[in-house]
């Protein structure tokens, strides 16, 4: 399990790295002001800002950053929900589709696209830990919506 790096506390959902000083944070330590980032305040930022911005047209994106990205504004509602989507459709580790699942349900996008998608994943998905997180969260933001399906999965099982 990863750590603070500020706090030594495990990371339960989502790992945060800094995009000044590289290292990983939980949820309420990932912006800089929150670690004393000393990248940040030094005042280097433009600096590594423009260069992880040409390290970032080279490397895979996680959802870990995705999440950062939408939190921070970087990203519109509409590119994470793409961008999750994606993970959830084209990811064989069942791990990272369960992220993505939790992290639709994290930011809060309640839209009908994260319903299609959460509908799609709960009836299609092979791994029945995916299922069941697909189910929860479909429960939890969208309890009248996914009545039907609900019922009609639980008919079907």
């Amino acid at each position: 399990m990863t750590k603070c790096f500020y706090c030594n506390k495990e990371i339960q959902r989502i790992p945060f790295r800094c995009k000044y000083c590289g290292k990983i944070y939980c949820h309420n330590h990932r912006l800089p002001e929150n670690h004393d980032c000393s990248y940040f305040f030094l005042g280097h930022h433009e600096a590594i800002l423009y260069q992880d911005t040409l390290e970032f047209m080279n490397k895979d994106l996680s959802v870990a950053d995705v999440y950062h990205y939408f939190t921070t504004k970087e990203y519109t509602e509409d590119q994470t929900i793409e961008l999750l989507q994606f993970f959830i459709e084209n990811n064989d580790n069942p791990d990272i589709r369960i992220l993505s699942l939790e992290a639709l349900k994290l930011l809060e996008l309640n839209k009908d696209k994260v319903f299609s998608i959460l509908e799609s994943s709960v009836l299609s998905d092979e791994n029945s830990r995916v299922k069941q997180i697909g189910i929860k969260i479909l429960k939890d933001i969208f309890p009248k919506k996914s009545e039907n399906i609900l019922k009609w999965i639980k008919e079907t099982e």
